[in-house]
């Protein structure tokens, strides 16, 4: 839900080339999507990004447990996941997280057979040291250039967006689908996002051959303890741009810095949860959406686009950010209430049917036969 309620902003407008405190003014757009920027954007793909590395050993473990070969399972499934992100960006949505996963899942490899405390450090130190660094620079930067106007807007862009979506074939959304992926994914921010996506593989691999998050009941006083520094530093720091200059330093520390430390305080509020009844039978309810995580990920945006594009209804540019919110949080329930009648009768989502069954290569069980009848 947090990652659809991030993407919804980019499904209904070009956020990439407009500044938020400009374009959207009504006080409603301004507590939206503040609350979205505090709590939801830049905390939420690192929890993601951990989640992949941990899945990722269990995976290797279970494997090596039944007597397979990891290696090649992996590379399947990776290569697979590779294909469906270009399908992805290419032929519905420019913000596509897949092929990127897949290409570090790749370099993971390399990687996993490291210890689980070696690859928490590893992970750390490629995160936060070049991250500091750059954050460190940029203050150095504003306090030299002094306080002049800050803008992230590109009106050129913006307006060939708008153009494009609203208005335009598909072969021209095509188009400018592929200028706002290229813009986030050359191969100069690809070498960016291997210092902040790759090392939360990292930290999330690392905690699996740990067993961190099943050994809740030994470490609650230290969760305790974490939990509260990074809700604490988290919300300081991803608090900044509203109460500091908003400049380029106090923008890029929100979600390089502070997103990620809010991030940690959820993924071990999450494991504490857990450990308590009343909390894993609210966890619990979420199961079934978690079980088809990967086609629930490609149906928002299959249906956001067809909602916003011209091809579809032919809405984009035309609806606020509460209303972008609140059709999101309407569009989850709905995949919610549909997952949970799913995992009723079949063992597996339908891309997660498809996923396992190339990971293997072998035809995987999908219907419940009987067991519900």
């Amino acid at each position: 839900m947090g990652i659809f309620l991030v993407n919804m902003l980019s499904f209904h407008t070009p956020i990439l080339y407009i500044d938020p405190f400009v374009t959207w003014t009504s006080t409603s757009d301004r507590l939206f999507y503040s609350w979205i920027d505090l709590f939801i954007q830049g905390s939420i793909y690192p929890l993601f990004s951990f989640l992949f590395g941990y899945g990722f050993v269990i995976l290797r473990e279970r494997t090596i447990m039944k007597g397979g070969t990891f290696s090649t399972i992996a590379i399947r499934r990776l290569l697979f996941l590779l294909v469906i992100g270009w399908v992805h960006a290419n032929y519905i949505w420019h913000g596509d997280i897949l092929f990127t996963y897949s290409l570090f899942g790749i370099l993971l490899l390399l990687f996993i057979r490291l210890r689980g405390k070696v690859l928490m450090l590893l992970g750390l130190i490629l995160y936060f040291v070049p991250n500091v660094i750059i954050t460190v620079m940029m203050i150095l930067a504003s306090m030299v250039a002094g306080n002049g106007e800050f803008t992230v807007a590109d009106e050129t862009s913006a307006l060939a967006s708008y153009k494009a979506y609203q208005n335009g074939t598909y072969e021209e959304i095509r188009e400018q689908r592929f200028i706002d992926w290229s813009l986030v994914n050359h191969p100069g921010n690809l070498f960016f996002m291997l210092f902040s996506i790759f090392p939360l593989f990292l930290i999330g691999g690392g905690a699996a051959k740990e067993n961190w998050l099943r050994r809740v009941t030994d470490l609650k006083r230290p969760f305790l303890v974490v939990i509260a520094v990074t809700l604490f530093m988290g919300l300081f720091i991803k608090s900044a741009p509203y109460w500091l200059t908003r400049n380029w330093a106090t923008e890029y520390s929100q979600d390089m810095l502070g997103g990620p430390l809010l991030s940690i305080a959820y993924i071990l509020l999450i494991a504490l949860g857990t450990n308590h009844q009343r909390g894993l039978q609210v966890f619990k309810f979420f199961g079934p959406v978690g079980k088809l995580s990967f086609t629930n990920y490609l149906v928002q945006s299959i249906v956001s686009t067809l909602i916003f594009y011209s091809y579809g209804l032919g809405l984009y540019g035309q609806v606020s950010v509460d209303e972008g919110t609140l059709l999101a949080m309407t569009i989850f329930i709905i995949q919610l209430i549909f997952s949970h009648i799913w995992v009723k009768y079949f063992y597996l989502g339908p891309f997660e049917w498809v996923w396992r069954t190339v990971s293997y290569w072998k035809w995987q069980s999908l219907m419940k036969k009987g067991e519900n009848s």
